[in-house]
């Protein structure tokens, strides 16, 4: 005997109903986890299959990427990801940016200016809603580590040897500039040196940049922290679970996580 689906086990329920609305939307949550489970499936066994799958998805059956290079020895690879109105605006030489299987970038400019940047981008991370990754100089570093999504940021290593690296499962926001220098020099008049060169900035795990967030060159984000809307943030955090905010900004709690739901 075939089971009937709880959305219309009781044939009384109106379809206007409040007991229907909540009974349709626990079918509709049930059927979702079961397509989630089986597409794992698909694209673990088959990812070519688990690639079509997504863009079919998404309605990018074709990338859409606009390559403007001058320089030799400049790799591309993004074999396995879905990337939709991108743009490659590199002038230099050995830079290599790799893209892994599962990401979604949209509207997101690469600009890269000198020598030897390197870019890993790990699979399933997402761009949803654009953005500006700017390299200048050379020997600079972004890693973006698996899980994870920008609604819109601007990522910037604007001086040699510096590196933004950005662990699994953040979650950006919007309005968000990261930067590990000033583009400019700044100089003592007493001992004529510059005192604002750049420095690495490091985010961990699951960390969430609510809108409006500014990250400035040196500082460093604990996993499992949230950064609040419209803070600044210039130095070093090291407590797991904390909340950040302010300008500049300073710990307001600890002992929390967040989730995406």
């Amino acid at each position: 005997m075939t089971a009937k689906s709880p959305l219309f086990a009781n044939p009384q329920i109106s379809l206007f109903s409040p007991v229907f609305e909540a009974e349709y939307m626990l079918a509709l949550r049930s059927m979702k986890t079961k397509l989630k489970k089986l597409y794992k499936i698909i694209n673990t066994n088959y990812p070519f299959i688990g690639n079509a799958i997504r863009r079919a998805y998404h309605g990018q059956i074709l990338n859409s990427v606009k390559q403007a290079i001058k320089g030799k020895n400049n790799k591309l690879i993004y074999n396995n990801a879905i990337l939709s109105s991108v743009i490659f605006d590199i002038i230099g030489n050995d830079n290599v940016i790799e893209i892994m299987g599962g990401c979604i970038i949209h509207n997101v400019k690469f600009y890269i200016r000198g020598d030897n940047h390197r870019i890993l981008i790990e699979k399933n991370c997402k761009f949803n809603g654009g953005g500006c990754i700017w390299f200048d100089d050379r020997d600079c570093s972004l890693i973006i580590r698996e899980g994870s999504t920008f609604e819109n940021a601007h990522l910037a290593l604007t001086e040699p040897c510096s590196e933004i690296s950005i662990g699994c499962d953040c979650m950006f926001s919007y309005d968000i500039d990261v930067r590990t220098g000033d583009s400019h020099s700044i100089i003592s008049k007493e001992s004529g040196e510059r005192i604002n060169y750049a420095k690495n900035i490091s985010i961990g795990d699951h960390v969430w940049i609510a809108p409006h967030c500014i990250l400035l060159k040196g500082c460093s984000i604990p996993n499992d922290s949230v950064v609040a809307t419209g803070s600044i943030v210039t130095r070093s955090f090291v407590t797991t679970g904390s909340i950040i905010g302010g300008n500049p900004a300073k710990q307001l709690k600890d002992g929390v996580t967040w989730s995406r739901e």
